[in-house]
């Protein structure tokens, strides 16, 4: 298994530095950063510097920020996952899925688990917002809550939404391309390892969500998104088919984006990103409830 392990990591590398690659000409290109240096290398490279530093100083820097996460989300997540299965396991991607007969009930449960669950989730978030680790880790909480404020400014960049089609970009982007390039890998391929070599498939869920929740070096909401994982996990080992968690993940960033988008529109007073959700207690207790009722159906209709 270890084995197995470096050579997806090699993938993962590999796909990360291609895809930063065409990432930052995608960059370029959207920013004319030819032009406005001058086509001078050493000036090009600062400019660039000073664009990943910060991309809202620059006219059209959300957009080109997103080109290079889509890029780096493809490379990284997509391409290693698809040449891990091509070089290493001679299969295609369409191969994680070997069970192509799932009702559509299967899909309206899953998603409308998720969305019963919001209540528990924001519990569950504010709950691990209010962890302190013993003082003798000072240093390691230091270090996770500059992670911590470092991914939020790039979340803030992503959904920083200048015109509509930046939107659709950001739809694309942080709710397809991210729900299906991270299940490909860490469902796909992450998962089905451990779970072949461990024989318990619980073991492969949770090492699995776990690995996926510290990969997002988002420490404040690390446990939330390690159920979340450990569900989109199970919903594939009990239906071997990965487009059942790929479109529930897919569900739950574009919930995101579209809220995002509403707020800065003005459509809707709450601002998604700005964490003060807060459910009665009696709608979490209502939430935790239908959650199990839901999971438990799902349950029951595996294969």
């Amino acid at each position: 298994m270890i084995s197995k392990l470096f050579v997806l990591a090699g993938f993962l590398i590999l796909g990360a530095f291609i895809g930063q690659f065409f990432g930052m000409f995608a960059s370029v290109f959207i920013l004319e950063l030819n032009i406005k240096s001058g086509s001078d290398p050493a000036k090009l490279q600062a400019v660039l510097m000073n664009f990943i530093q910060d991309p809202n100083s620059f006219n059209h820097g959300s957009r080109a920020f997103m080109a290079m996460q889509w890029f780096t989300s493809l490379g990284t997540f997509v391409g290693s996952a698809w040449a891990y299965n091509k070089y290493r396991l001679k299969q295609t991607l369409s191969d994680l899925s070997p069970n192509t007969q799932v009702s559509w009930h299967i899909y309206v449960w899953s998603v409308v688990a998720l969305i019963v669950g919001m209540p528990l989730m924001e519990f569950i978030i504010n709950l691990n917002k209010n962890i302190a680790l013993p003082a003798g880790y000072h240093t390691l909480e230091v270090w996770m809550k500059t992670q911590e404020l470092a991914m939020d400014k790039v979340t803030q960049t992503l959904l920083n939404f200048e015109t509509p089609v930046d939107f659709v970009l950001g739809l694309m982007t942080i709710g397809f391309l991210a729900a299906l390039g991270e299940e490909l890998f860490f469902r796909g391929v992450l998962q089905n390892i451990i779970e072949k070599y461990s024989l318990n498939s619980h073991v492969a869920v949770w090492s699995t969500a776990i690995i996926f929740s510290f990969i997002h070096f988002q420490f404040l909401g690390f446990f939330p998104r390690v159920l979340l994982g450990a569900f989109f996990g199970y919903l594939y080992v009990w239906y071997r088919n990965l487009w059942i968690p790929i479109i529930c993940h897919f569900f739950n960033n574009a919930l995101g984006v579209v809220s995002s988008y509403l707020y800065q529109q003005k459509i809707i007073d709450t601002d998604p990103l700005s964490g003060t959700i807060n459910s009665e207690y009696y709608m979490v207790v209502l939430s935790l409830v239908l959650v199990v009722f839901y999971v438990r159906r799902l349950y029951n209709y595996k294969l």
